[in-house]
Order: C-alpha cells, then structure tokens, then sequence
C-alpha cells in the first residue's frame, strides 16, 4: 500500500507546476504608447469591426495612427463632450475619457458602454499601465 501511495503523492504534488508551465503570466505591458498599441489595441480594439481602418466615422485605433485619434482630441460623446473631456488629455487621467471608457468604476450615467463591449474587459494591470501612459504625458513612443 505503501509504495501506491507516494506515486501518487508525487503526482498529485506535480500538478501546480505542470499547469503554471503550460499557463505562462502575461506579458507585462509598460507605459508607452507602443506597447500599448500592439499588445492592447491591435489585440482588442483595432478589429474590422470596432476601431479598425474599415471604421471610417469613428475612432480608428491602428498602430501609428492612435496617437492622433486620441491625444488632445475632444470626445464626441455628448455627455463627455459636455464636460470638456478629451479622449486622452495628456498628464490627467482625470480627463481622459478613454479611461472612463474601458473602466466600469470610473464610467459615468451618459457615458455609453465599456469597452471592449464583448470579450474581457481590461485587466488592472492594463489600466494601470493605461493611466501611467496618460499620467506621464501621452508621448507618442
């Protein structure tokens, strides 16, 4: 009996290690707007059918192209619009109506859906790294 229970001790301890194996942490994504571009807009943003280039009347989120869509850029909404918002306002998150967009805490009545409106909303991390872009300046890098 025994000798069938530390196989199987050894198996069942073994478990937690071969999952974190297979499941690696994700990529870290730092302030800048780079990273931003290619590891969360291009990821969930910019698709055909949200803020990709097919999306003529609206905000266009392609790489090279987001800098100009949203820094300085006055929201279109009307109840952002009405308060003065930008999409990015550089060196104020506070301002920045992107971030009310994609953080449920932060989103205000009149202030539409959060995005992505399907799929996973973005996770701390990614917001954080977000607001630490904005907090920084928004610099195109």
């Amino acid at each position: 009996m025994r000798w069938l229970f530390i196989p199987l001790a050894a198996a069942i301890a073994s478990c937690g290690d071969a999952s974190s194996a297979a499941d690696p942490a994700p990529e870290a994504i730092g302030p800048h707007l780079g990273e931003l571009e290619s590891k969360v807009f291009a990821v969930g943003c910019a698709t055909a059918s949200c803020h990709g280039a097919a999306n003529e009347h609206g905000l266009v989120l392609k790489a090279g192209g987001s800098y100009a869509a949203l820094v300085g850029v006055s929201a279109r909404n009307a109840a952002a619009a009405a308060q003065g918002l930008k999409l990015v306002e550089p060196g104020a998150p506070e301002r920045s109506f992107l971030l009310q967009k994609v953080t449920a805490d932060r989103r205000q009545e009149g202030f539409g859906t959060i995005m992505p409106p399907i799929g996973d909303h973005l996770d701390g991390a990614t917001v954080a790294a977000l607001t630490e872009w904005i907090r920084n300046g928004a610099a195109n890098d």
